[in-house]
């Protein structure tokens, strides 16, 4: 949804009263899951990493060990990220501000409006939009290094830091030997295995986790049926997902991040922090606020990561036996039923 843009006045935005709730998900369970550091760079180290070479069977005779090898060397590669900005305005005349027990939509006696300060309303509402770029962009950030004052600096989500451990699913549900592939993947290349590592999924590969099992034929008690899958258990471990999905993960996509190697990177300002309120210059009768914070994606070594893409944006009908809960008319035994 587009919002509104200019200043907060007595007409604009509506003054009501009742219970007031929030139509947006603000839920940032990435972000909230990452630890933070602390850069005094724009630029970060995601990992230094080095390769040995192939092994193999020494064939050496002993006149030949009477002359040193040649002399070889292990060469050494970094990666990086860079910090990018986040900047939010807000402004109030002073006619709004000193209006806040007017009602300008439905009034209805002894009410007052449900927010009893624009100011601190509005500014709370612009950090809620912020957590969410955030959250969006762990899982959806797209690399940019400026290098002219007019370009701009882009963290790398996730996605996008993956290129090593990547299943193309080809327009096909998801499915068990997928799950196993990521697992091997993920299992040989890392050496934390599959510890920390979460499944984050859209919601229409979350029914397409869930349809897995139901495949299988659903279990199914007096009180409970169906499925909420959480852990899928694989030859190389436990495959741990974010419970409903996420809904900034692409529907045809499944990410499985090492949340354990991962940190939000904050560039503070001197003398003022990170993602601070400040006012801006007076010019009339009214006033004006910035809110602005730096902030970067560590993901770590992206090979201790892994994703599936190309995967099916719907879900096919299960074709598993329905199974029901029936009671025998003659005894009050409760037996499964199959058709």
């Amino acid at each position: 949804m587009a919002l509104p843009t200019g200043t907060v006045g007595v007409f604009a935005p509506v003054e009501v009263a009742g219970v007031l709730f929030g139509k947006t998900d603000i839920r940032t369970p990435l972000f909230n899951m990452l630890g933070g550091v602390v850069s005094g760079s724009r630029e970060f180290l995601t990992g230094s990493e080095y390769e040995l070479g192939a092994a193999s069977q020494p064939a050496i005779s002993e006149t030949a060990s009477l002359t040193a090898p040649t002399p070889s060397f292990t060469e050494r590669t970094q990666a990086k990220n860079v910090t990018q900005m986040f900047h939010r305005s807000v402004a109030f005349t002073y006619r709004a501000l000193s209006n806040p027990a007017a009602l300008t939509g439905l009034f209805l006696e002894g009410q007052e409006s449900n927010v009893p300060s624009q100011r601190a309303f509005q500014i709370a509402r612009r950090m809620d939009e912020i957590r969410n770029d955030l959250e969006y962009t762990i899982i959806n950030g797209a690399y940019n290094l400026a290098t002219t004052p007019d370009e701009i600096d882009k963290t790398r989500g996730l996605n996008a830091a993956i290129s090593t451990n990547v299943i193309k699913a080809g327009g096909e549900e998801l499915s068990p030997d997928m799950l196993i592939e990521v697992a091997r993947d993920l299992a040989g290349a890392s050496p934390f295995g599959l510890n920390g590592i979460v499944g984050v999924l859209n919601a229409e590969q979350i029914v397409q986790l869930n349809k897995i099992i139901t495949n299988e034929g659903q279990r199914a008690s007096m009180s409970e049926a169906g499925s909420n899958l959480l852990t899928y258990l694989t030859p190389f471990g436990r495959l741990n997902f974010l419970e409903g999905g996420h809904r900034y993960q692409a529907n045809g996509t499944a990410g499985f991040y090492n949340l354990g190697i991962c940190q939000n990177v904050l560039q503070a300002v001197p003398g003022k922090g990170n993602f601070f309120y400040e006012p801006l210059a007076t010019t009339g009768a009214g006033e004006q606020g910035q809110i602005f914070g730096q902030w970067g994606l560590n993901h770590g070594h992206e090979w201790m990561h892994a994703k599936i893409t190309g995967l099916a944006e719907s879900t096919a009908a299960s074709t598993a036996p329905k199974v029901y809960v029936t009671n025998d008319a003659d005894a009050p035994v409760y037996t499964l039923a199959v058709s």
